[in-house]
């Protein structure tokens, strides 16, 4: 096999240089280490005998463990758990009590937190307040959605029911409590809740997919504009 001069010898010196590289980057941080395995990964496929790529490889994998494992262990030694009730099915996020930090809104079929809606207040650093319980008659189906509903500044929660033929609105007061249920006729079964503005009234609408055999359907509700909806289509 013909080889250019000093190729062996220039192959051989990127090598232990990228070994070099590696181990100082990884000392650096993890962003510096995801550029430089970036680049070893490329030049991995432009060389161009298959034992140098092979050779490549090998160092490119150790790389990865050298990058990855220390950002990954970061990452566990830092993250945060915050327990609800049995199988959360959705999760919305917003501010629903204007201190400008992110709440949660999870939705629970279960019985154990009266088949509703847990609310986790955010405190601003990452971390939650313990959960407070809203039941959903019926308990909530797969269609979860937060949005301004009756047009007085705070977020409402929208959500679809699993055994009834309706959809539920959770008003917010503004302080992060909501006020009880009101209820809106809806197909059965509806999934994957949005919200918008469909007729050009100013007043949020809601639209959800009902999944059915043989056939499935965009069901489309219209706002009052006091949380409460009138079926449109169909």
């Amino acid at each position: 096999m013909s080889r250019a001069p000093g190729e062996g010898a220039t192959v051989c010196l990127t090598v232990r240089s990228r070994i070099t590289a590696f181990v100082l980057l990884t000392t650096y941080g993890y962003g510096a280490c995801k550029t430089g395995l970036t680049r070893l990964v490329m030049e991995t496929f432009v060389l161009k005998t298959p034992m140098v790529r092979t050779l490549f490889s090998s160092v490119a994998a150790v790389a990865i463990l050298l990058c990855l494992a220390p950002a990954a262990l970061g990452q566990l030694e830092t993250r945060a758990t915050f327990p609800i009730f049995n199988e959360p099915i959705l999760v919305a996020a917003g501010d629903f009590n204007h201190d400008g930090a992110q709440d949660l809104a999870v939705t629970c079929v279960q019985a154990l937190c009266g088949g509703g809606i847990e609310v986790l207040l955010g405190k601003g650093d990452g971390t939650f307040r313990s959960a407070s319980t809203y039941p959903v008659p019926n308990s909530p189906e797969f269609g979860l959605s937060v949005a301004d509903l009756n047009g007085d500044g705070n977020l409402d929660i929208l959500v679809t029911e699993y055994l009834g033929s309706a959809v539920a609105v959770l008003l917010g007061n503004g302080d992060g409590t909501f006020q009880p249920v009101l209820s809106s006729p809806a197909p059965v079964g509806g999934e994957a809740i949005r919200v918008g503005d469909f007729n050009n009234d100013g007043v949020p609408d809601a639209a959800f997919d009902i999944a059915g055999f043989p056939d499935s359907y965009i069901s489309v509700l219209i706002g009052n504009g006091d949380g409460t909806f009138r079926r449109h289509f169909p």
